[in-house]
């Protein structure tokens, strides 16, 4: 699929047959498809295509290559592929060939087209112009990034910048490459904004790179002295000639120094102050008279004209070099045409300075997989008895320079710094900023009081009355960045800064404060009977809290739903500039009202033809211009104009940015200017949004308890269809508050900034013992004054309960969570901060989960199992826990004081750990009686070596080859124990293997032994096959060794392990598999399975018309009981004496394991 630069179609390729055109402007063009032998015979066979820029019809540009060739036949048909320009019109719905070109080199693989106003494309091959670099860019992507410049990736992690040195009249005369960056193995790339590319890789990490150009300077070389005749360097002055006659001495030139004489021989002025002297011996000299800016003669010099080699003629530049101009243009314009040129070595030098800004980890392709024990686990949560074990799943992920082990997680595993008995702590808040941003103060509300905390080195409690501590504590939070500190209790507010209480508002309610919410710089209440209470901050003349009236605003409207109380509140401050009402979603920015984003004015439309035709006196003014036909009609006016026109002109969008990093359409958050929100859940399932202050109704729905998939504004006609149902309902039911299910009541309602500067706006609730989210996106709501948004429910559903939905006499039991049963306790904790991680989430209760956006762009929920049960969380920053959290073990009422594993990455599906190792991985396996890994890795070589076979032996040809050809690359493999301690490799623990030696098995397997008392010895298995080419027998080893404890190097704690070899043997054959069975080596040699002992020697051999490519799941096979192998043949439909003759059943076995 590929799109005009314009924007006026697209194009795509259907089953490699038809061309279809996809028009993108005008209401009434039809898209169509056209067969792509009606526009030329042989264009099949297509490799790439492209849309060139700067024409006034869209141009297709096709690769194509009618007679196909291979690498066999490359002496005889090499020059295959063609191009071919196609004109699209997308009014008639026909296309024209407009030109072409044929005989290009079979290894063309892509085209690059080349934005005006340079134009034309680029065809890139794997090897073409690049053999003096002895490197290839065969499947490497390519990227126009501006100024002339292409980024080119190579297949092993390079990055290099193709340069198009043209001259004054936008002439490509010469192609410049040079190195630019490493990077991952590139797959695609994209220039994302001005000096901002992004390098997308499937084999490693994707990055975002950011460069810019550094201009240098260089620096002129001082001009040479003037070389001396050999005449001035001949002659030799006498002292006194100097003394009487000065240096003028020297001009008089003496002849005899020259071993000639001047007798009778003519002499002519041939201008130029030159004069030609003739001798006797038939030679002709120049006599030069030297002379000064007064025209006086201060010197003679006297050359043979023939015997002076000729002055070197000015070096030229590579780009004159390359340029070989048409005779036409000689003849009418002269050797000038060649002085329009582009300086290649010019004073003031560009260089492109790469540099990386971000990376979306990829722990794919995974080569290997294993299961090994947990390493970093704090000693507190190994000493707790758990059912599940606690173990890593370690992959060998990646290829090449990008190759790695990659250390996953089940859960989140916190480093536990220190823990502390507390007993009935309910929920925590760490509240109050010092000018460190450190927090001063820890409440915790208890069943009936709470306790105050003073954070520093240590937490002591807290002497002064600052807080509320006889009563329990609802919510506390802060305000005033941080300068003030807000506790909740059930019945007063209390606020304190600088060590002192500011203010006490006791709560006129005969009922307690059952939830709060406290967002910067409001405070909202709700209290058991669902009245709400608000209040904002007041800084003049003094710092208080003052309650707002909502008397007299739509809040206090009566209607149907008055009846239910509230059940859920909470404020939310927006800062992704998503919260828009429909009044600006008309505008022609949509959003840019509200995000004061600066417009440019040096980025503007113009059309092309008048750019090509004015130049730059095309582009608009910085001054500000009013249309008349506007001031007239308004802003219909524009729409009227463009109603019935076709637009046929390309419009080109104008950018000065050269250097890059000027420009970008990212929002910066400083500009984005926050709005509040209030949102209201009642026990009828109905959600209110207001707006704050003036506590507005933009946006309502219905029957949010029952967890619909998308939810949009209630609109008109269905609010009066919902007012007579629930009219009909509170007739049946003398008390209405009963009326709703307990499992369908709103507990818990909050919408959270995540991500990113809080650019995903996602809706949590508590409804039924589970959390469940929507994502917030733009839509276009027909209602004026509410908001442009819709909510869409996201895949995410955790369960916060902890005993089964259904009892055991069957029926469903009732809820947990619900403030009816105890006091609610918190489960949605939204913080900004916690190690890497900003803007998430941690959800409390039964099966805490931390959720946070991922590098994907979604939700991404890991669980926080390994600890329990978690009744309270707060994020927490000390000095000595820098952007830690705290948390309270409910079954074992400890306060917990932790932080995450800085070396894991949360943004992906399991908290992921990335070793580096520079080299493909193959194998990983973890020895489980020494606790290492056993990590098998190749690296690629250069090989010039061919093996041969002569008179029955095999013998070694070395081809030398000049230093910039392409040989090709053989994998190298050794074998390294590495530590889970430091994820290092232990040293001298490698095995290397032999050229052309490939590891194909590599095992822990538990063999027959006498040196142990239970029989059986752990050993490490390695099987490889030696494939030298056709013409060798192809042979395998097997290495049996184990992993012995010795004493550890000084300063070196890792190299208490070694590698002993006790087997190391050729087979007969390549073996391609190993296991263990019963003490039994099970080994796979091509068509022949054997099983041996020790010392190993065949015990059975059985041949088989497959290789056996997986000695594990023989094994398992071969472990099943009779009846069990008898129902798993019959389920694939084979008999379990020949289930494992066909790779096909191989295959389905790998599926049922």
């Amino acid at each position: 699929m590929q799109a005009d630069p314009a924007n006026r179609c697209g194009a795509v390729v259907i089953y490699d047959r038809v061309l279809g055109i996809l028009p993108f402007d005008g209401d009434y063009i039809n898209s169509f498809s056209i067969p792509l032998s009606e526009i030329d015979h042989r264009l099949e066979n297509i490799v790439d295509m492209v849309f060139l820029d700067g024409y006034y019809e869209p141009t297709l540009l096709f690769l194509y290559e009618p007679h196909q060739t291979t690498a066999g036949r490359a002496s005889v048909r090499y020059d295959t592929m063609h191009l071919l320009g196609v004109s699209v019109n997308v009014f008639d719905e026909q296309v024209a060939v407009v030109w072409q070109v044929g005989s290009l080199p079979m290894d063309c693989n892509r085209l690059l087209p080349i934005p005006k106003p340079l134009g034309g494309v680029l065809v890139i091959g794997s090897n073409e112009d690049l053999k003096h670099l002895s490197m290839t860019l065969d499947a490497g992507p390519a990227e126009w990034i501006g100024n002339n410049h292409v980024a080119l990736g190579t297949m092993d992690g390079k990055l290099f910048i193709l340069t198009l040195v043209t001259d004054s009249s936008e002439t490509v005369r010469s192609l410049d490459l040079e190195f630019a960056f490493d990077t991952s193995i590139a797959y695609c790339m994209n220039l994302c904004s001005p000096g901002r590319l992004f390098i997308g890789s499937r084999l490693g990490d994707s990055q975002l790179l950011e460069f810019s150009i550094e201009k240098e300077e260089q620096k002129e070389e001082a001009p040479p002295e003037p070389k001396k005749s050999r005449v001035e360097e001949a002659i030799k002055p006498d002292e006194e000639d100097l003394e009487l006659y000065g240096e003028q001495i020297i001009e008089q030139v003496d002849l005899k120094h020259l071993s000639m004489t001047l007798d009778a021989g003519p002499a002519e002025w041939i201008g130029n102050n030159h004069v030609a002297l003739g001798t006797m011996d038939g030679k002709l000299f120049i006599l030069t008279l030297v002379t000064d800016s007064s025209e006086t003669v201060r010197s003679l010099d006297l050359e043979y004209a023939f015997e002076e080699e000729a002055p070197p003629e000015p070096k030229k530049s590579r780009v004159e070099e390359a340029i070989k101009p048409d005779e036409e243009d000689l003849e009418l314009y002269g050797e000038q045409i060649i002085e329009q040129v582009a300086t290649v070595e010019a004073k003031v030098k560009e260089k492109l300075i790469f540099r990386e800004l971000d990376r979306l980890t990829n722990i794919g392709p995974i080569k290997s997989i294993t299961a090994g024990g947990a390493h970093g686990i704090s000693p507190i949560l190994l000493e707790q008895e758990r059912v599940d074990p606690i173990f890593d799943i370690v992959a060998a992920s990646g290829h090449t320079v990008n190759g790695s082990i990659c250390v996953l997680q089940r859960t989140v595993r916190p480093d536990i710094i220190t823990s502390s008995f507390l007993q009935d702590a309910q929920q925590l808040w760490a509240v109050g900023r010092r000018e460190d941003d450190s927090h001063k103060y820890l409440i915790v509300s208890r069943t009936r009081s709470s306790l105050i905390l003073e954070l520093g080195e240590d937490m002591v409690e807290l002497e002064e009355p600052l807080f509320l501590s006889d009563e329990p504590t609802v919510a506390a939070g802060e305000l005033a960045d941080g300068g003030l500190a807000v506790q909740v209790t059930s019945l007063r507010v209390a606020l304190v800064a600088e060590e002192k209480q500011l203010q006490q508002i006791d709560l006129d309610s005969n009922f307690p404060v059952v939830a709060a919410s406290i967002v910067d710089p409001y405070v909202a209440l709700l209290t058991q009977n669902g009245r709400l209470m608000l209040f904002h901050l007041v800084l003049n003349p003094t710092v208080h809290l003052q309650e707002i009236d909502i008397s007299n605003t739509p809040f206090t409207e009566k209607t149907i739903h008055h009846r239910a109380p509230l059940t859920a509140l909470s404020i939310y401050r927006d800062m992704s500039g998503i919260m828009v009402c429909a009044r600006d979603a008309d505008d022609i920015g949509f959003v840019a009202g509200r995000l004061g984003k600066k417009s440019s004015a040096r980025r503007s439309v113009v059309d092309s033809v008048d750019l090509d035709l004015y130049g730059e006196d095309a582009l608009p003014t910085t001054t500000t211009t009013v249309d008349e036909d506007d001031l007239l009609y308004g802003d219909t006016a524009g729409e009227k104009r463009g109603d019935g026109i076709r637009k046929r002109k390309r419009m080109a969008e104008i950018s000065s940015v050269a250097t890059g990093c000027e420009e970008s359409d990212a929002i910066d958050p400083n500009t984005v200017e926050p709005t509040y929100w209030l949102i209201l859940a009642r026990d009828s399932g109905k959600v209110v949004i207001h707006s704050l202050p003036d506590m507005s109704v933009v946006y309502q729905f219905l029957k949010f308890g029952l967890m619909p998939e998308l939810v949009t504004d209630l609109m008109p006609e269905e609010e009066e269809k919902d007012r007579k149902e629930q009219e009909a309902r509170a007739e049946q039911f003398e008390n209405s508050s009963m009326q709703f299910r307990p499992n369908e009541r709103v507990v818990e309602l909050q919408i959270v900034g995540m991500g990113i500067n809080q650019g995903h706006p996602t809706l949590m609730a508590v409804i039924d013992d589970q959390v469940i989210a929507y994502e917030v996106y733009k839509w276009r709501n027909p209602l004026r004054e509410h908001l442009a948004v819709g909510f869409r429910r996201l895949s995410m559903t955790v369960t916060i309960r902890s005993t089964p939905f259904m009892g055991q006499d069957g029926r469903r039991a009732e809820v947990e969570v619900g403030r009816e049963i105890e006091q609610h306790r918190v489960i949605i904790h939204p913080f900004e901060r916690v190690c890497g991680i900003m803007n998430g989430v941690m959800l409390s209760g039964a099966y805490p989960c931390l959720v946070l956006v991922g590098a994907w762009g979604g939700l991404q929920c890991h669980p926080l199992t390994i600890d329990g049960p978690l009744s309270a969380f707060t994020p927490f920053n000390n000095q000595n826990v820098p952007n830690g959290f705290l948390y309270i073990a409910k079954n074992l009422q400890e306060l917990r004081i932790a932080r995450l594993q800085t070396d894991y990455d949360y943004e992906l599906p399991f908290p992921c750990k990335k070793v580096p190792v520079g080299a493909t991985v193959h194998y990983v396996r973890y020895m489980m009686s020494s606790q290492v890994y056993a990590v098998t890795t190749s690296v690629p070589t250069k090989s010039n070596k061919i093996w041969v076979v002569v008179n029955d032996d095999k013998q070694v040809e070395t081809h030398e080859k000049n230093e910039n050809f392409v040989l090709p690359s053989i994998p190298q493999y050794s074998l390294n124990l590495y530590s889970p301690v430091d994820w290092k490799p232990v040293p001298n623990t490698d095995i290397k293997f032999e050229e052309m030696e490939v590891v194909t098995a590599c095992e822990e397997v538990t063999l027959r032994s006498e040196s142990t008392i239970s029989g059986m010895q752990p050993y490490l298995a390695v099987g490889t096959i030696n494939n030298y080419g056709e013409e060798v027998l192809v042979r395998g080893r097997i290495i049996l060794a184990e992993i012995i404890d010795v004493v550890p190097e000084p300063g070196k704690p890792t190299s208490k392990h070694k590698i002993k070899v006790v087997y190391d043997k050729e087979q007969k054959g390549p073996v391609t598999a190993l296991a263990a069975i019963n003490g039994l080596l099970l080994s796979g040699m091509a068509q022949k399975g054997a099983r041996g002992g020790k010392p190993i020697r065949p015990l059975i051999n059985a041949t088989n018309t497959k290789n056996m490519v997986d000695g594990e799941l023989v094994e398992q096979f071969m472990h099943l009981s009779t009846s069990r192998k008898q129902d798993l043949a019959r389920s694939l439909g084979a008999s379990r004496y020949h289930i494992m003759d066909d790779l096909v059943q191989i295959q389905r076995l790998s599926t049922f394991y």
